[in-house]
């Protein structure tokens, strides 16, 4: 992993990322963007299964919000190697960094089990809003440790 951390960081693109004064601030602001969709989206669905906003159907709600999340995820992954390339090697070794991979996968696979159990279902059972109470959880401090990341 250390070998391939130093490619990305040694690389063209690793290079350029470090030496640009408006390229990283432009990669940073829509891994950003990424994040407030997939947050935004992954929350509001979180917050209904919670009970906020009974009025609207969960079901329609999840098929308006789920593309956005994924599109931010998305968006998040892409500009977020590229992040990675100028200090891929240093990032590679921070435990908050690894801390944060970590539930971002960790966030995947309980937005995946969510859909799978319970995505079909108009009402919420007790699992299901453990499940989102998790998942707000989750994301949220993997948006902090992203910004934390970045000062430490």
């Amino acid at each position: 992993m250390e070998a391939l951390a130093l490619a990305l960081e040694g690389s063209a693109l690793g290079s350029g990322l470090r030496r640009s004064l408006v390229l990283y601030p432009a990669v940073n602001l829509v891994h950003l963007t990424g994040l407030v969709m997939l947050v935004g989206g992954i929350g509001l669905l979180d917050l209904r299964i919670l009970g906020f906003g009974r009025t609207v159907p969960l079901v329609a709600l999840s098929r308006f919000v789920t593309p956005i999340a994924i599109t931010g995820l998305l968006l998040m992954a892409a500009s977020g190697v590229l992040m990675l390339a100028p200090d891929a090697s240093g990032l590679i070794r921070s435990p908050l960094f690894l801390a944060k991979m970590t539930l971002v996968a960790v966030g995947v696979i309980n937005a995946l089990l969510f859909r799978r159990l319970f995505g079909h279902l108009e009402r919420a059972p007790g699992r299901a809003r453990l499940m989102a109470l998790g998942s707000l959880a989750i994301w949220l401090t993997v948006a902090g440790l992203g910004r934390w990341v970045g000062y430490v």
